[in-house]
């Protein structure tokens, strides 16, 4: 039996409706928190090396040390990167302001640092999805471990064979 396309768009705008409501929630809270990590304190530049966020740049620069990156600003567009991919490219032109990224960033690091931003986490939105098809934090933490393990493993094997290479 052919189905009706009414109940077939009823459904599909349930589940839609659905998703949106389930994912946004998540994805609203992230991007709150990731503003609120940028804005404080107040007194500071949005995103600013003393705003909570530099901190966290600061503090998880020597685990990127490894891998070639030298400078924080580099890991908090990976932090915001989180929200979607391309909002890397639009935070480095925030962060850097004009200034050339050849100057904080090797041949060898560079080459690392995509190879990082292309395989680690993927957007909010899919890990909201993870989570609402799974039912459970356990797949949402464990996908977010093994993408950035692999991340870190690949753009590490990139950057040390670069270095030996180039």
């Amino acid at each position: 039996k052919f189905p009706s396309w009414n109940v077939v768009f009823n459904q599909t705008f349930l589940e839609v409706k659905d998703f949106i409501y389930k994912a946004g929630t998540i994805i609203f809270a992230i991007s709150v928190f990731i503003w609120a990590l940028a804005s404080l304190p107040t007194s500071e530049p949005y995103a600013g090396e003393n705003t909570l966020i530099g901190h966290v740049g600061k503090l998880l620069l020597p685990l990127f040390q490894p891998i070639g990156i030298e400078d924080w600003k580099l890991i908090v567009a990976l932090i915001f990167g989180a929200v979607a991919k391309e909002v890397i490219v639009g935070t480095l032109g925030t962060l850097y302001s004009g200034e050339a990224l050849k100057t904080v960033l090797t041949p060898e690091s560079a080459i690392a640092y995509l190879f990082f931003v292309l395989l680690y986490i993927p957007c909010i939105a899919t890990i909201a999805a993870i989570k609402q098809e799974s039912g459970s934090w356990k797949w949402v933490i464990f996908s977010i471990a093994l993408e950035l393990s692999v991340a870190y493993l690949a753009a590490f094997t990139v950057y040390n064979v670069a270095k030996v290479i180039l």
